[in-house]
């Protein structure tokens, strides 16, 4: 939605995901229905070396916008999670979002222009039980967005993080599929 929205304002847009198919799907449902340039990144947001790779995908473009509309979702108790769940949660709420915020924030201060918008969750507002490395990392993206806000303004750069409700998809039926009722 956010890609579209994007595009039918006339912005070229950037995908970032890891299912390459359902990338090269939306850029070809963009570009067939608003006539924008669209490039995929069919990227893991978890692995550490990811602000190295899409600097090195998108050091052609002027970058004006960042939407980092990603999470990666635990369900369960906390004891009953692996370690490796935990970290690819922090990875992709908290350390992905930071360093794509430090390198495209970096280039849009130089420019003295640009945005970037960091989609958190309700549950970063309160902790909430079988949900707690999700909500704690969420928190994280809350605060950094506002922190991003006071800090870069003085750039001529918007920053900001807003709160969002559950989105039904596949992930939030994935997530726990006995919890939720499909029908």
């Amino acid at each position: 939605a956010f890609a579209r929205e994007s595009a039918r304002l006339g912005f070229d847009v950037v995908l970032l995901a890891r299912r390459a198919d359902v990338l090269a799907e939306t850029a070809a449902a963009i570009r067939a229905e608003f006539g924008v340039a669209t490039r995929c990144l069919a990227l893991d947001l978890a692995r550490p070396d990811i602000v190295e790779e899409v600097a090195a995908q998108t050091a052609d473009l002027d970058v004006g916008v960042v939407i980092y509309n990603a999470a990666a979702e635990l369900y369960g108790p906390f004891l009953s999670l692996d370690h490796n769940s935990h970290r690819t949660n922090i990875a992709v709420n908290c350390f992905t979002p930071t360093v794509l915020a430090e390198h495209f924030g970096a280039r849009m201060r130089d420019r003295g222009r640009g945005a970037i918008a960091l989609v958190s969750s309700l549950a970063a507002l309160q902790g909430s039980r079988y949900l707690s490395t999700y909500a704690a990392s969420k928190a994280y993206e809350l605060i950094l967005g506002e922190s991003l806000w006071e800090e870069f303004r003085d750039f001529g750069v918007d920053a900001l993080a807003y709160v969002v409700g559950a989105t039904v998809s596949e992930t939030w039926f994935g997530a726990a599929p006995d919890a939720f009722d499909n029908g």
